[in-house]
């Protein structure tokens, strides 16, 4: 299972970092949202905050959004203007149903995944 999380995780911060570079590409420069930007740097809470059943509900939401991030990515990057906007608008949908369907909100996602990134020990306690 822990082996599990950590693939799980590798896999959450190499897509993060390189959807930080491509995310402008999929998402235009107008939109800060779970789709565009999974971790929030201006979030209000602390790694301190982040509660051990919080990381396991990150870490099951993560999954999740990288599959409805897969499923979209192309049609997205593909669409032209009133079908990119429906279809970025479904996907940040499907995103933000994942992650409340794991008991936590986006804000708090957001802010877990800045700490995950940011944090080491906050990291170590992922793996």
């Amino acid at each position: 299972m822990k082996s599990v999380k950590s693939m799980a995780i590798m896999l959450l911060i190499t897509v993060m970092i390189l959807t930080g570079g491509y995310g402008p590409a999929f998402a235009g420069n107008t939109h800060d949202d779970v789709y565009e930007n999974e971790a929030d740097k201006n979030t209000e809470m602390s790694a301190e905050d982040i509660k051990g059943e919080d990381i396991e509900a990150f870490v099951a939401a993560a999954e999740e959004i990288q599959e409805i991030r897969a499923d979209y990515a192309e049609k997205i990057r593909g669409a032209q203007n009133s079908d990119y906007k429906d279809l970025r608008k479904e996907a940040v949908g499907k995103m933000v149903e994942a992650i409340e369907d794991q008991g936590i909100d986006e804000k708090t996602y957001r802010g877990i995944a800045y700490h995950v990134k940011e944090d080491k020990e906050l990291l170590s306690k992922i793996y």
